[in-house]
Formats: C-alpha cells, sequence, structure tokens
C-alpha cells in the first residue's frame, strides 16, 4: 500500500484547492461546465474515506449531500438535487447547534445584522422561486454558526476554522448570484467551496501545529469567489451584498490573526511565567523525588494555563490524584531518568478549543517530570553517599535549614542524632575494607527501615551517620535507636559472622532560635564522646 508522508500529504491537499480555484480565475466563462464535478467527486470521495468523529459526522454528511445535489443538477434532476440539498442545510445546522462554542456573539452580530437585512430586502425585490430559499437557508446557518465565529474572531479557537467559515460567507454569496441571474450553477465556485468545507472539518479535528496556510487559503477562495461570481449581470443592490461578504470575511480573518498572536503571546507569558516556577531550583539541597509534592505543584501552575483542567494524576511506583477525574481525559506516558515511567493523566470538563495550547502544554508538563526526575538523578551523584544510598555532608546544609523550618513554624520538636560504629578501624583491619563497607551500608539499611518520610538522615564521617528525627522527642528517638541496635546485632552475627554495634550521642528540642540545631549537634557529639568514655553501645542523651 503506498505511503505517503503527512506533510506532503498536507500539500497536495492545499495544492488541490488553489489548483480548482486559479483554474476558475484562468477559464471564467466556464463556471458552469459540468466537468468541474469531477475534481469535486475526487476530493469528496478522499474525504469519504478519511475518518470523522462524532461532532462533525453531521457536517460531513451535509457535505456528501450537497456534493450529490449538485451532481444531480448536472444530470437534469432537479427534484431529488434540491431535496438532497435541504437534508444536507438540515445536518449542517444539527452540527452548528451542537458545537460547544458558549460565548457571546456581539462583534460577529454587529457585522451580520447589516448583512441579514441586505439580504432580506433583496430577496422581498425578487419574485417568489426556490431558487430564492437557499440565501435564507445560508443566513440561517451563519445565524447558528455565529458563537463559532465569535470565538474564531476572538483567536479562542484553532486557525482552521476559517476554511469553513470562509465557505459559508462563499456559499451566501454564490447562492445569491443564482437567485438574481439566469446563470446558475456555478459548478466550479461549488467545487471550491465544498472542498473549503472538506478541509475545514478535517482541520477542526486534526492536532497540529498552526500556520498560516488555512487564513491564505480562506482569503484565496473568498476572493475567488467574489471574482468568478462577479462575471454574472448583478443588480446594484446585491453588487453591495457581495462587496460587504467579502469586506466581512476579510475583516474577520485580519481580526481572527490579529487577536491569535496576542491570545498566543499571553498564554507564553503565562506558559513562561508557570514553566519557571514548576523549575524553581533555588534549594540546593537534595531531597527525596515526591510525586505528591510534583503534582500539586504541576495542577496548581497548568490550571493557570489551561482553565478547563480538573484534575490530574501520576501513575508510577505511587498513584497521584490532584483534583477530580471526569470522562474527557488525556492519558500520556513519560519516561523517566533512573525511574519506572509515569503514566499522567488530564482530566478536562471540556476539552481545550485552541489545541495548539492544549499540545504546548501537555509537552511542557512532561519535560517538568523528566527534568525533575533528571535532576533527582544528577542531585543523587551530588549529594548522596554512593555506598550507603543516604545523604552526603553536602546535603546538609539544606537539610539543616529544612528542619528548623518545620519545628519553627509548626512548633515540633526535632531530634538530632549522632551515631559511630564501634571500633570500626578494627573492623577493617581484621576483616578488611570489603566487609567494613558491608558493616556500613547493612546498618545505614537498618536505620532507614525505622525512619518514617518526615525524617533523615546524613554519612557524617567515614563510621558515622547524623539522624534527624522530627515531631520526636529525645525519649522517643532513644527508644527507636535501641530497636535498631537490636537489630543490628542480628544481621551483623548472619550475614558478617562477627557483632556490630554502635554509641549514640541524642540532643534536640523544639527550634525557638535561628542556630539551635547547630548548638544541638554539638551537644549530641558531647554525648557521643561520653558514651565512648563509658564503653560504647550505649545512647546517651539530653539538652
Amino acid at each position: 500500500m503506498l505511503k505517503i508522508q503527512q506533510d506532503r500529504l498536507q500539500f497536495i491537499k492545499w495544492s488541490g484547492l488553489f489548483l480548482i480555484g486559479s483554474l476558475g480565475l484562468l477559464f471564467p466563462q466556464g463556471t458552469e461546465n459540468h466537468w468541474w464535478m469531477l475534481p469535486l467527486l475526487g476530493v469528496l470521495v478522499a474525504f469519504l474515506w478519511t475518518r470523522t468523529s462524532a461532532h462533525w459526522t453531521a457536517a460531513k454528511v451535509g457535505v456528501l449531500l450537497w456534493s450529490m445535489g449538485k451532481v444531480a443538477f448536472a444530470l437534469d434532476a432537479e427534484p431529488p438535487g434540491h431535496v438532497l440539498i435541504l437534508l444536507g442545510y438540515l445536518l449542517w445546522a444539527w452540527n452548528l447547534v451542537q458545537l460547544k462554542d458558549r460565548t457571546r456573539s456581539g462583534m460577529s452580530l454587529t457585522l451580520f445584522l447589516p448583512l441579514m437585512a441586505g439580504v432580506l430586502a433583496a430577496i422581498l425585490l425578487k419574485p417568489t422561486s426556490l431558487q430564492a430559499v437557499y440565501p435564507l437557508l445560508d443566513l440561517f446557518l451563519l445565524v447558528l454558526a455565529l458563537p463559532s465565529l465569535q470565538a474564531f474572531m476572538e483567536g479562542r479557537t484553532s486557525l482552521g476554522r476559517s476554511i469553513w467559515i470562509t465557505g459559508l460567507y462563499a456559499l451566501l454569496a454564490t447562492d445569491l448570484s443564482e437567485a438574481f441571474t439566469n446563470t446558475p450553477n456555478h459548478f466550479l465556485v461549488y467545487a471550491l467551496i465544498y472542498t473549503a468545507f472538506a478541509y475545514g472539518i478535517r482541520l477542526e479535528e486534526a492536532r497540529q501545529s498552526e500556520s498560516l496556510t488555512p487564513i491564505t487559503a480562506s482569503a484565496f477562495v473568498l476572493l475567488c469567489t467574489a471574482q468568478l461570481v462577479s462575471h454574472s449581470l448583478l443588480p446594484h443592490e446585491v453588487g453591495l451584498l457581495h462587496f460587504y461578504l467579502a469586506f466581512m470575511g476579510i475583516f474577520g480573518l485580519l481580526l481572527a490573526l490579529r487577536n491569535h498572536q496576542k491570545l498566543t503571546q499571553k498564554q507564553f507569558q503565562t506558559f513562561n511565567t508557570a514553566l519557571l516556577t514548576m523549575l524553581d531550583t533555588r534549594e540546593s539541597s537534595y531531597r527525596e523525588l515526591r510525586m505528591d509534592e510534583l503534582a500539586v505543584n504541576l495542577f496548581e501552575n497548568l490550571r493557570h494555563i489551561l482553565p478547563e483542567l480538573k484534575g490530574l494524576q501520576l501513575e508510577g511506583t505511587d498513584t497521584v490524584l490532584m483534583g477530580n477525574p471526569t470522562p474527557l481525559l488525556r492519558e500520556e506516558k513519560v519516561y523517566m531518568e533512573g525511574r519506572p515511567s509515569t503514566h499522567v493523566t488530564f482530566y478536562f470538563s471540556e476539552m481545550p478549543a485552541q489545541k495548539h495550547a492544549l499540545e504546548a502544554t501537555i509537552n511542557a508538563a512532561k519535560y517538568v517530570i523528566q527534568y525533575a526526575a533528571r535532576q533527582h538523578a544528577m542531585q543523587a551523584q551530588l549529594f548522596v553517599d554512593p555506598l550507603t544510598g543516604v545523604s552526603n555532608q553536602r546535603a546538609l546544609p539544606g537539610i539543616t535549614q529544612r528542619f528548623e523550618g518545620l519545628s519553627s513554624r509548626q512548633g515540633s520538636p526535632v531530634t538530632l542524632c549522632l551515631l559511630d560504629l564501634d571500633h570500626f578501624k578494627k573492623i577493617n583491619d581484621q576483616h578488611g575494607h570489603e566487609v567494613g563497607d558491608k558493616a556500613l551500608k547493612l546498618t545505614a539499611t537498618l536505620i532507614r527501615k525505622q525512619l518514617r518520610g518526615e525524617d533523615d538522615m546524613v554519612r557524617w564521617g567515614s563510621d558515622e551517620f547524623m539522624i534527624f528525627l522530627y515531631n520526636c522527642t529525645p525519649e522517643q528517638a532513644a527508644g527507636t535507636l535501641t530497636r535498631i541496635r537490636q537489630k543490628l546485632k542480628l544481621f551483623s552475627q548472619d550475614r558478617l559472622g562477627f557483632t556490630v554495634s554502635f554509641s549514640v550521642g541524642i540532643a534536640g528540642g523544639v527550634v525557638s532560635l535561628p542556630g539551635d540545631l547547630g548548638k544541638w549537634m554539638l551537644s549530641a557529639d558531647l554525648h557521643l564522646l561520653d558514651a565512648k568514655v563509658r564503653g560504647r553501645n550505649q545512647t546517651i542523651s539530653g539538652g
């Protein structure tokens, strides 16, 4: 099966649209030729084989019915042709009603009211005929499309919407021309308009980056239609309506482009601020990567960029949900350095209208998660002892600052324990440094298993560890160290063949002044020396 690259396929599609219009400009006298149905049928067959979501299925079928109606006219089967075209209008009206553009149609309504008044006045001057019904139906579709038109002119939708909105303008201009002339069935013009509708529906559903191509194509369709139908002998008032339609279309395109750029710039500034906040790395100390903290940070900042975001879930080793789950969701997989992959689910009240902003924000969130994991891995190399896996001395200033802040704000005690393995030099001399390393790793592992999430520990020296126990009194800390001592005695005898013990000095309390933890470090060190003097393998605590 022949496969065409996406960029080349898009180029072929746009080239077909511009080719149909250019041929009409080169041969304006042949627009009523039935052969112009062939390129239209080619486009519509390709359109028929493309998948369409439920949001635009009715509009897709409507375009197909319109095209079949024109083919029926070409075959001189006018009654079936009118039926098919009326059914197409009905489906388009239903589709426009289903769109979720909830906005006041202030500016679009202001531009539309003179057009509506002019079309109604012109129709009243025309003897009643079935052909005069179609401009009224075009007006009806434009009324239903006013919220979508307003959202587009405000820059809150993709630029691809310009194609089918321009198609409605061009359809009204062409139907007005046919209602007031004796040269009906501008087959080339309808081929151009229906092709624009087909591309517009595809662009509404496509998740791709914005470009100026839809705006350029919309202006081209509008100007081609105005030029091609102007060859008919039109009454003066209809000529004025054509001019106003062209003006309204060009003004809407320029206004939408301007507002789209302003909104994009504003979103970029908001996004840039949020990204800098999420990537704030002023705290240089090493901390374990906490998925709950990462989820809170992401969710709070992403809501400033996408107000439709109602929930965020990170699922890796742990599952964290912020906000509320909704039926509308988007799932992504993030590969994290040094950790299992994380599945990220975004929950929305409604899907954001600007798909480029949605994609940019989701990509930014994935980057922030990857950045956090990468930063964690880099910090681990700087602030983690490679032998025991606990923090090293470089991390001590940040850990001290963190516990001082917690204790002073919440009024909870912090207990500092300074632990030293007994006769560690003798272990190295008798059993070798490899066994000494195993004794250190075993001790660190047993201590870490007794610590809670809010606690921390640092390898302070070659055989010393500093333990921080939050919301824990010195008496409670002494009980914890007794349990660790008992387990170390059993495990060391089983795994190393000899008993490993340690001495501990304890000090702590509630931080009231900066530097209290520094004073307690000195006190714990003195108590540790006292424990060694008293025969080792014991715990001494005090203030």
